[in-house]
């Protein structure tokens, strides 16, 4: 799998599709792989599925200007090229397929046999927060 790291690009799987979406112009690519989240249907959600969904995610938080803070340059770039260029909010569906990848994936499996588990879910957690346009940096 080549995860090495709990952050959102700290995997292969990951950075692979993130040179794909620098390759890509609009939000088609962010979207197939949002949907390919929630189309796995009930059955257990492959790994390389989650990471990318969750790679996807994070750009879509950065579209709307609540980007993790140690994204990839490459896609800070893709993120400023795109900017103004839709309308579009895939918040919903980025959040639809966040909650879709805590449920029944290899993922979860992997993260907790080797004790990253909680380190990943607050990463998930936090993503979540700045895609609902929650402040994390003001707990309440």
């Amino acid at each position: 799998m080549g995860v090495f790291g709990t952050g959102s690009f700290d995997n292969d799987d990951a950075l692979d599709w993130a040179r794909t979406l620098e390759e890509s112009r609009g939000l088609k690519v962010l979207k197939r792989t949002l949907r390919e989240v929630l189309d796995a249907g009930d059955g257990v959600l492959e790994a390389q599925i989650a990471l990318q969904g969750m790679a996807a995610a994070e750009v879509v938080a950065g579209l709307n200007d609540s980007p993790a803070d140690d994204l990839p340059e490459e896609i800070e770039t893709w993120i400023e090229e795109q900017r103004g260029r839709s309308e579009t909010d895939l918040s919903p569906l980025a959040l639809e397929a966040l909650e879709r990848i805590q449920v029944k994936c290899e993922l979860i499996d992997q993260l907790k046999k080797c004790g990253e588990y909680d380190v990943w879910i607050a990463v998930v957690k936090d993503l979540e927060q700045r895609l609902n346009g929650d402040d994390v940096s003001d707990p309440k």
